[in-house]
């Protein structure tokens, strides 16, 4: 299999593409294997059998972001085409308890064709985290973006405490 071939290779470089390890036999495609699934929930993939001569073709990374703050596992994480906000904190296992909904800040080194000189070359978005986790929004992410996941800011607020001695 891709996962046993891998272990015999000493696993996979940081270069490596975790989310699309081919299989090929002679010039066909047999089979493409996400790694995430066994590394971030311990499933095993649904894993290409391997025959005699097949070659495991493992491309370049893909685009990686970074999430951080108040997500079960801060880290970079690499996207498939197509993977939005939503799916970048369901690769980090979702929020903590403690994480603030309202807003998330994305900050992102923007692309040289949008750029127009040195001084507007990185941005910094803020985005309704309830929308996008409520499904109303949707929001793309691209390579080299940093997340972040507040917290909760502490202390209550209006709220009423009575102090004193009972009647």
């Amino acid at each position: 299999s891709v996962l046993s071939a891998s272990y015999q290779a000493a696993g996979l470089t940081e270069r490596a593409n975790f989310r699309a390890v081919e299989v090929r036999r002679g010039a066909r495609l047999v089979g493409t294997v996400d790694l995430y699934d066994y590394l971030l929930t311990g499933t095993v993939p649904s894993d290409v059998p391997l025959a005699p001569g097949d070659a495991i073709f493992v491309p370049v990374r893909g685009p990686r972001v970074k999430i951080g703050g108040e997500v079960t596992r801060p880290a970079i994480y690499e996207l498939k085409p197509g993977e939005t906000l939503r799916d970048l904190i369901r690769l980090a296992g979702g929020l903590t308890p403690q994480a603030a909904t309202h807003t998330v800040t994305i900050d992102r080194i923007l692309p040289p064709s949008a750029r127009q000189g040195l001084d507007n070359a990185r941005t910094v978005l803020s985005v309704n985290l309830g929308a996008v986790l409520g499904g109303t929004s949707s929001v793309d992410l691209l390579a080299g973006d940093s997340v972040t996941i507040f917290r909760l800011p502490a202390g209550r607020r209006n709220a009423v405490t009575i102090r004193g001695d009972g009647i």
